[in-house]
C-alpha cells in the first residue's frame, strides 16, 4: 500500500494533508494544529516513512545538486582536498556535489545532466583555457565559480597566489645564505595551467629584487623522460646552492635523485618547494615549502556558493589567496 495513504488511514486525515505535513508545507497553518501534526509524524516514524528528497525535487523542479567540473581525471587527484572542503560545507545544507570530468566542449555537450541544466551551481576546478567551453559551462547553471583555473576575470574566481608563493620560496632560500639558485620547473606548453607561468614569474621577480643569478631547468615529468635530467639536477647539489622545486612532484624527484647520489637536502644542498600537497611522499614533515591548504580553499568556495543560492550575493570579487611559508629541514638554518 502507498505509505502516505496508510498514514492517512491511521490518522483519519486526507492523503494530501499528510503529504503537506510530512513535506513541511503550509507550516504556519500546522503550527496552529501542532498536536495533530505531531501525531502524523509519530505514526510516520512508527511505519518507518521518510519523505523522498528526490521525489520532492522532481515535483518542485528544483534539486539540491552542485556540479564540480574538473578538467580531467589527473586534475581530480590534486582537486580531491578541494572537494573535501566543499563537501564539508555543502552537506550541512543538504546539497549533493557531483564530480564530472570535462575536457572539451564536445564532451560537455554529450553529458545529459548538463543539457538538462540539472545543477543549481557549478564549481569549475582547473581548466579554463577553452573559451567556448567556459561560455557553455556558465550558460548551463545560474551560478558558476572558477577555482584554481586559468580563467581569470573580475568576479567569481578564486585561486592561490602562485606568484607570491614562488617569490616567498626564493626569498627564504636567499635568507638562508645560499649563493647559487636553480629553479626546477615543469616544461611549458601552450595550454599549460596558469601556475606554470605565475610561479616562474614570481621566481624571476625575486631573483631580480634580491640581485641573484638563477638558472631555470624545465623538467619533463614523464617516467620515460624524467631521468634524462638526473645529472643536471645533481650538478646543483652543492653546499651553497638552493634548488627551488616548482611543486611537490619535482621536490620528490629531487629527493630521490639525491638519495641515489648520497646527498642530503639541508646538509649537502638546499631544497625549497613552491607548493604543498597531501601527496608528499618523502620528507613530508621536513620539506621547506610554501603552504597550500586546498581543503580550506574548497570550503571558502562552497561558502560563496551557499551565499549565492541563499540570495545573499549575486557574485563576489575575484581574489587570490596567500599562504604562509612552512619551515623544514631541507633549508639550512638562517
Amino acid at each position: 500500500m502507498n505509505m502516505l495513504r496508510l498514514i492517512a488511514e491511521k490518522t483519519g486525515l486526507s492523503q494530501s494533508t499528510v503529504s503537506r505535513i510530512m513535506n513541511g508545507k503550509n507550516k504556519g497553518v500546522w503550527d496552529a494544529k501542532a498536536d495533530q501534526a505531531a501525531h502524523v509524524r509519530k505514526i510516520a516514524a512508527e511505519l518507518g516513512y521518510r519523505p523522498s528528497a528526490a521525489a520532492r525535487s522532481i515535483r518542485q523542479k528544483k534539486g539540491r545538486n552542485i556540479g564540480i567540473i574538473v578538467s580531467d581525471l589527473k586534475a581530480s587527484l590534486w582537486a580531491n582536498p578541494i572537494m573535501h572542503g566543499m563537501n564539508r560545507i555543502l552537506k550541512q545544507a543538504n546539497y549533493v556535489p557531483s564530480v564530472i570530468p570535462v575536457g572539451s566542449l564536445a564532451e560537455a555537450e554529450q553529458i545529459p545532466i548538463m543539457k538538462e541544466r540539472f545543477f543549481e551551481a557549478l564549481v569549475c576546478i582547473g581548466g579554463g583555457q577553452d573559451v567556448k567551453l567556459n561560455e557553455y559551462l556558465e550558460a548551463v547553471s545560474p551560478f558558476c565559480i572558477w577555482m584554481e583555473s586559468s580563467l581569470w576575470k573580475n568576479v567569481n574566481c578564486l585561486r592561490r597566489d602562485e606568484f607570491s608563493a614562488a617569490y616567498t620560496a626564493v626569498e627564504q632560500a636567499v635568507r638562508c645564505g645560499y649563493k647559487k639558485f636553480v629553479f626546477a620547473c615543469l616544461d611549458k606548453w601552450p595550454a599549460a595551467h596558469f601556475a606554470v607561468y605565475e610561479r616562474e614569474a614570481g621566481a624571476r621577480k625575486a631573483a631580480e629584487d634580491f640581485g641573484i643569478k638563477m638558472d631555470f631547468v624545465e623538467i619533463i615529468m614523464l617516467p620515460e623522460k624524467v631521468h634524462a635530467f638526473d645529472d643536471i639536477i645533481a650538478s646543483g647539489m652543492e653546499k651553497d646552492t638552493a634548488l627551488i622545486a616548482w611543486d611537490t612532484g619535482i621536490a620528490n624527484y629531487i629527493i630521490h635523485t639525491a638519495m641515489h647520489r648520497r646527498k642530503i637536502p639541508g646538509e649537502d644542498f638546499g631544497l625549497v618547494c613552491c607548493d604543498d600537497s597531501e601527496y608528499l611522499l618523502l620528507y613530508e614533515d621536513e620539506l621547506s615549502r610554501v603552504g597550500f591548504n586546498r581543503e580550506e580553499a574548497g570550503a571558502k568556495a562552497a561558502e560563496f556558493i551557499m551565499k549565492m543560492l541563499n540570495g545573499e550575493i549575486e557574485e563576489f570579487a575575484s581574489f587570490r589567496i596567500k599562504y604562509p611559508f612552512i619551515p623544514g629541514s631541507t633549508l639550512r638554518r638562517q
